[in-house]
Formats: structure tokens, C-alpha cells, sequence
């Protein structure tokens, strides 16, 4: 999984398409054949993943369309191959991943989501301050090995949820819930609360893994690997003093969100990579909605609004503030279709 992820990064970028478009006969029929061998691709990982992990590369998939859309976009305006070339890899550095926990079921509900409690990478460390937004948290576990760590707590979380952010992705009060139909049906997705019973049903589907001791639990999310069980039993003792002793002094996570894990039963579920959230940008543009080729001349009759305009969320996708995304798609897509109605 994590090798062909590698593909996803390196290989689909504008050189590729340069290359095929000059070997192939225009970059509007290489770029097609792109899409086709990605959706190929997707399709494979989503057949052969397990039944209870949800495809990894679903992104692949979004990804094909997008280039699909610079291709033919910049076909339809009549632009030759560089100009094709460059608009597709402006597209290609602006996919966000949000992570939204570890142990997804089918409907893409993670355990406990991505709530700040403890985590551990493969070898056992601690390696972060776990309380952060699902973008920043993604961009930790894409560095660990095999991109993938554990979440870890113990059966006191029905206490500690409230005390969680109530973020995008993540779980943030408890209800008492003996099954989904008694849950809110205003919220029908279930990532902000979390109930006893979904705890269970992660555990009884492998999602989860839960032990009435900590030497048990690394024992399972470590198996064969004695110096990793032995070093997250290390990490987790330096995390219990941390919390007891009121300062995060390794990664200098709020006090109010770290808790020592004492209480069995004890639970580890493990994060990997997320699925592709939205595109937040990609094509430079003015306040005309122009869109602008490498040497920095407008595109003629290409335009852009939405998320993909402008790079404006690339280095952060705001939540806080709602409709900022919705009001701006709204302005410039009319800025936009007026421009675009003067050329005809």
C-alpha cells in the first residue's frame, strides 16, 4: 500500500505528463491515459484492501479526475501541450489530506477519531504533540515509518472526550448509547460523540485492539518485536509522569488534554494515511478569475473560482470560520462566469 502511495507522490506530476504527451502525440491523450491507469489503479488497491479497511487509494481515483479536468480544460481553450503540462501540475500540489482517526469503519468512522490521546509510531516513541487539527496531524503520521502509528487510551475516555476539541474528525463527548438507533439522527455520522458500543463493535471487527494490561496490549500492536514493545511500555511510563506532573515537556501538549494511562481495559487503534479531503488550490489567479501559465501570462478563456483558486488554503484549510469556503466559491464563480460570457 504504502509503495504505490509513493506513486502517488512522485510519479503523477508534470513531468510525466510532458514525457507521455511527447511520446504519445499531445498531453490531452497522454493526460487521458493517466486518468485511465490511476482509476485502474484505484479500483485494484479498493479490491484487494481487507473488508474492514477502507481503500487507501480512493485519493488516486479523485486525483484522476482532477487531472481529466486540467487536461481537457486546457484542450477545450484550445492551449498547446506546455500549457496543459503546467496547469496540471499547478492542480497536482494542492490535494489535502484530513485525517479523521485510525480504524475507520465503512462509513469512514474512526475509532475514536482524531481525539489527542496518546501515540505511538512503529518502533514504540512518542513523537508528537498529539492535539492537533486533522491537516497537521496528517502531515506527522506521512513521516513515521510505514506512515502509520497507534492511538492509545485506556477506559477512562468516556471522562476525557469532553475535553477534546470539537474538531473536524474528531470525537469530543460521550453518550451512552446501547446502539446506532438510538443515536441523534441530526448526526448520523458519529464523529463527534462516541458511545460504548461502537468501542465494542472496532474490537469485534480488528479495528481496535484491547487488553486488560498494557503489557498485553503492546504484546498485540507490536507482535514479534520485543524492542518496540519494551520502548512504548518506556514512552507510555514518561507520558503517565508527564500528565501526572502537569507539563508536557517533550512536545508541550496542553495539560488539560493528557491523561496517564492506568486503567485497564486499554485500547489502541492505528492511524495510517487519510483519504483525500478536497482540493484547496493549485491555479494562480487575479481578482478577474484569470488563470496564468508558467511564464506568468493569463490563459486566454480558462478561469477559475472555488477551492482551486488562488492557493489561498494551501498551507492551512480554515473550519473556524464557517462558510468562508461557500461565500468565496459563490463571489467568484460569478466573477468568473461574467468574465467568461465578455469572450464569447
Amino acid at each position: 500500500m504504502n509503495k504505490n502511495h509513493d506513486v502517488f507522490h512522485g510519479s503523477v506530476n508534470s513531468a510525466f505528463l510532458s514525457a507521455a504527451a511527447h511520446a504519445g502525440g499531445g498531453v490531452h491523450e497522454a493526460g487521458l491515459q493517466l486518468v485511465a491507469q490511476t482509476q485502474a489503479h484505484g479500483r485494484t488497491q479498493r479490491d484487494t484492501v481487507d473488508g474492514v479497511r477502507r481503500d487507501g487509494h480512493f485519493h488516486l481515483q479523485l486525483l484522476a479526475q482532477v487531472l481529466r479536468q486540467a487536461v481537457e480544460l486546457c484542450a477545450a481553450a484550445g492551449e498547446d501541450d506546455a500549457v496543459a503540462v503546467d496547469v496540471a501540475g499547478q492542480l497536482r500540489g494542492s490535494l489535502l489530506q484530513h485525517l479523521m482517526g485510525g480504524g475507520a469503519d465503512l462509513a469512514g468512522v474512526g475509532v475514536m477519531g482524531n481525539a489527542g490521546f496518546l501515540n505511538l509510531d512503529l518502533n514504540g516513541k512518542r513523537f508528537m504533540n498529539e492535539d492537533l487539527p486533522g491537516q497537521q496531524l496528517e502531515n506527522q503520521i506521512e513521516l513515521q515509518k510505514n506512515r502509520e502509528s497507534w492511538q492509545i487510551f485506556d477506559s477512562n475516555w468516556p471522562e476525557q472526550l469532553p475535553y477534546m476539541p470539537a474538531a473536524h474528525g474528531g470525537a469530543c463527548y460521550y453518550e451512552d448509547y446501547a446502539s446506532e438507533d438510538e443515536g441523534p439522527k441530526n448526526n448520523t455520522t458519529y464523529r463527534n460523540y462516541k458511545s460504548p458500543y461502537q468501542l465494542e463493535a472496532a474490537v469485534a471487527d480488528g479495528r481496535a485492539v484491547m487488553a486488560d494490561t498494557l503489557e498485553e496490549l503492546v504484546a498485540k500492536i507490536y507482535p514479534d518485536d520485543t524492542a518496540a514493545q519494551q520502548t512504548a511500555l518506556e514512552s507510555i511510563q514518561r507520558y503517565n509522569q508527564l500528565a501526572k506532573d502537569g507539563y508536557d515537556e517533550d512536545f508541550h501538549k496542553p495539560a488539560s488534554r493528557m491523561w496517564a494511562l492506568e486503567n485497564g481495559p486499554f485500547y489502541a487503534d492505528k492511524f495510517t494515511t487519510a483519504l483525500l479531503l478536497v482540493c484547496i488550490g493549485g491555479l494562480e489567479s487575479d481578482e478577474n478569475c484569470h488563470t496564468f501559465d508558467a511564464d506568468r501570462n493569463v490563459i486566454p478563456g480558462l478561469y477559475v473560482a472555488g477551492n482551486v483558486q488562488g492557493n489561498r488554503f494551501a498551507t492551512e484549510y480554515p473550519i473556524g470560520l464557517k462558510g468562508v469556503s461557500h461565500s468565496m466559491a459563490m463571489y467568484y464563480g460569478y466573477v468568473a462566469g461574467k468574465n467568461a460570457m465578455q469572450e464569447i
